[in-house]
C-alpha cells in the first residue's frame, strides 16, 4: 500500500548578498508580490508543460509536470486570497518500458521514450500579507514528490522576472505540533546506527546490545534490539529529544562518540530512518494516508488532501500568531 505524507517548507527572499535580511514577500523589487509571480507561473502551465532543466550535478532525469485537468474540463487549481492550492501531475519520460495486464501478463503496449506516466500531487502555498516568511506543502506519495521541480520551476521563473540582486529561498520547516505528534506515532524501534564511529575493540566492552561493525578506523556501529524484541520507546523519544553534541562536536551514546546517530523506526505504518543530526525531518513531514479520502483513480481527492493541508496551516498560524517581520 503506498504510503501519503504533507512536507512543510518555508519561502523566503533576501538580497544576494545579505542571507540574514528578509524582504517582505508582497512588496519587493519595486513592489512585487510573490504570489501574483506564482499565480502567472502556473497560469502558464494551464497552457503548456513545464519540463525539468539541465542540473549542474549530472542528474539527467527526465521530468515533465503541469496542472492537473479534471473530467470536466476545469484545471484543478485554486488562487483564494493569500492562498494558492492545486493538483500538478507530474511524470517521467526519456526510457521505454513494455506495460503489461497485471493479471495476465500479456503485453498491452510499449510505453515510448516521449511518453511520461503523470502522477497526481497536491500543493498548497500560502504568502501571508506583509510577511516576510511564506509556507509551501507538498503530498508526498511513498518516496516520490516534487519538491526538485518545482523549487526548480519556481527559481528559473522567478529568475525571468526578478532582478537579479535577489535569492528565494525555499527550505523545510520544522512545525511543533507534527514533531510531537510524529513522536507520538513511534511504536518500534529495533536498530540503532552510530555513524562514523573511531573504531576500536575497546568499544566491545561498551555495549550489551547485539551488534555488526567493520573494523576500519572509521565506521558505523549497529546495535539491534536482539531477543529484547524492540527498544523502550520512551526511552528512545528522550535521548532524540535531548540528544546534544559535545565540546568535540560528536555526539554520544553509551559512552561512544559518533558523527551521528540514527534510529530506525515505525512511525504508523511506515518504516523510516531517523538521524539525530537531521531531527527537522520528524518535523516537517506526516503521515496522512489514514486520514484521506480516494477517487476513482485510486489516489486522494483533492478535498481531502485541501482539509489536511489547512490543518497544517493552523499549527503553523498557532506557532506564529503575529506576522513575522
Amino acid at each position: 500500500m503506498k504510503n501519503y505524507s504533507l512536507s512543510i517548507y518555508r519561502i523566503s527572499i533576501n538580497r544576494r548578498n545579505s542571507p540574514l535580511e528578509k524582504e517582505t514577500l508582497c512588496d519587493f523589487d519595486n513592489g512585487k508580490d510573490l504570489i501574483q509571480i506564482l499565480d502567472g507561473m502556473f497560469h502558464s502551465w494551464e497552457r503548456q508543460t513545464y519540463k525539468s532543466q539541465p542540473s549542474y550535478d549530472g542528474d539527467d532525469e527526465k521530468r515533465i509536470c503541469r496542472i492537473y485537468k479534471c473530467p470536466g474540463g476545469n484545471f484543478e487549481y485554486h488562487n483564494v486570497g493569500r492562498y494558492i492550492s492545486g493538483i500538478i501531475e507530474s511524470g517521467e519520460y526519456g526510457t521505454e518500458e513494455p506495460i503489461i495486464d497485471s493479471d495476465t501478463g500479456d503485453l498491452k503496449y510499449l510505453k515510448g521514450k516521449d511518453d511520461a506516466p503523470m502522477i497526481p500531487f497536491y500543493f498548497l502555498i500560502n504568502i501571508p500579507a506583509n510577511s516576510k516568511f511564506g509556507y509551501l506543502i507538498l503530498e508526498r506519495i511513498s518516496n516520490n514528490g516534487i519538491f526538485t521541480l518545482l523549487s526548480q520551476a519556481i527559481q528559473h521563473f522567478t529568475g525571468n522576472i526578478v532582478s537579479g540582486g535577489f535569492v528565494i529561498r525555499i527550505e523545510p520547516f520544522l512545525v511543533q505540533e507534527v514533531f510531537d505528534q510524529n513522536m507520538t506515532y513511534i511504536s518500534d524501534a529495533k536498530k540503532i546506527i552510530l555513524r562514523n564511529v573511531d573504531y576500536s575493540k575497546t568499544i566491545l566492552d561498551k555495549i550489551t546490545q547485539n551488534l555488526s561493525a567493520g573494523g576500519s578506523a572509521n565506521t558505523d556501529i549497529v546495535i539491534k534490539s536482539g531477543s529484547q524484541g524492540y527498544f523502550n520507546i520512551g526511552w528512545l523519544g528522550d535521548y532524540i529529544k535531548k540528544a546534544r553534541k559535545n565540546k568535540r562536536n560528536l555526539y554520544t551514546f553509551q559512552n561512544i562518540e559518533c558523527a551521528d546517530v540514527a534510529f530506525e523506526l515505525k512511525i504508523g505504518d511506515k518504516t523510516r530512518t531517523v538521524s539525530v543530526a537531521r531531527l527537522n525531518g520528524l518535523g516537517t513531514n506526516i503521515e496522512i494516508t489514514h486520514d484521506l479520502e480516494f477517487g476513482k483513480n485510486g489516489y486522494p481527492t483533492f478535498e481531502s488532501l485541501e482539509h489536511q493541508a489547512h490543518i497544517l496551516m493552523s499549527y503553523i498560524r498557532d506557532e506564529n500568531p503575529e506576522k513575522e517581520g
